[in-house]
C-alpha cells in the first residue's frame, strides 16, 4: 500500500514530496526516525503475507505513488470481495483524501468506498451488551463478544501505549535489543487488532 509518512508530506508540501520522489539529490536525507517506518511498514506488509497467503502484497515502493494506487485499485477490484470490513470511518477518510489528490481515479475509489461496512457504525446502532460498558470501541467490544480473545495478555494494549512505544522504538538510545523486542510487540498488536475484526464479524453473523 501507500506509503503513509509520504502521502502526509504530499499533503503538508507537494514541492517536498516532488523533490523526494523525482529529485532526490535535492531532497533533504531520510532521517533515523523516517526509515524506521518505512522498514516497520514493509515489515507488517510481509508478515501479513505470511499469516494470509492468499493475501496479495503492493510491491510498488514509496517513489512510486501513482503505480501503487493502480495496483492497489486493481486488487480492489475483485467483484468475489463484495465487501471490505473496516472499525471506524479512518479508511473512509484516507480514501476520500486519496480521490482528491488523484482525481484520475475518482470513481474507482469511489467504488472502493461504497463497498466498507464499519463494523463500529453497525454495533452502536443495532447491537449493545451490557459488557460493553458505554463504550464501542474494539477494546470493549471484543472481550464481550468473543471471550476468549482480548487485549490482556498483549503487552502493549491499546493506541496511545502503541504510539508511545513506538516513539520508544526509534529513539536512537534505545538499544538494539530493545528496539527488536517492541518492533515484535507492535506487530503483535497491530495482527491481534485484524484479527479481532474478523472475529467480530464472525460472532455477529452466528448471532444473527
Amino acid at each position: 500500500m501507500l506509503s503513509k509518512s509520504r502521502f502526509l508530506s504530499g499533503l503538508q508540501c507537494h514541492l517536498r514530496l516532488r523533490y523526494s520522489c523525482f529529485n532526490r539529490n535535492l531532497a533533504s536525507e531520510t532521517s533515523y526516525a523516517q526509515q524506521a517506518i518505512f522498514d516497520m511498514g514493509h515489515e507488517v506488509g510481509e508478515l501479513a503475507t505470511r499469516l494470509y497467503p492468499g493475501g496479495i502484497l503492493i510491491e510498488e515502493d514509496h517513489l512510486h505513488h501513482e503505480e501503487a494506487v493502480q495496483t492497489t485499485l486493481k486488487v480492489m477490484r475483485d467483484k468475489k470481495a463484495k465487501s471490505i470490513f473496516i472499525y471506524t470511518r479512518y479508511e473512509k477518510r484516507i480514501i476520500k483524501e486519496l480521490s482528491e489528490h488523484f482525481p484520475q481515479f475518482h470513481d474507482e475509489f469511489v467504488f472502493i468506498r461504497d463497498r466498507f461496512k464499519d463494523l463500529h457504525a453497525l454495533i452502536k446502532q443495532y447491537f449493545y451488551q451490557p459488557g460493553f460498558h458505554g463504550s464501542f470501541s474494539i477494546k470493549s467490544v471484543l472481550p464481550t463478544l468473543v471471550p476468549d480473545m482480548d487485549y490482556g495478555n498483549l503487552p502493549i494494549q491499546e493506541g496511545t501505549q502503541a504510539s508511545l512505544e513506538y516513539i520508544r522504538m526509534i529513539d536512537p538510545s534505545t538499544s538494539s535489543e530493545e528496539k527488536q523486542k517492541i518492533r515484535e510487540e507492535l506487530l503483535r498488536y497491530c495482527g491481534h487488532d485484524t484479527l479481532a475484526m474478523v472475529k467480530i464479524r464472525e460472532e455477529i453473523l452466528n448471532r444473527f
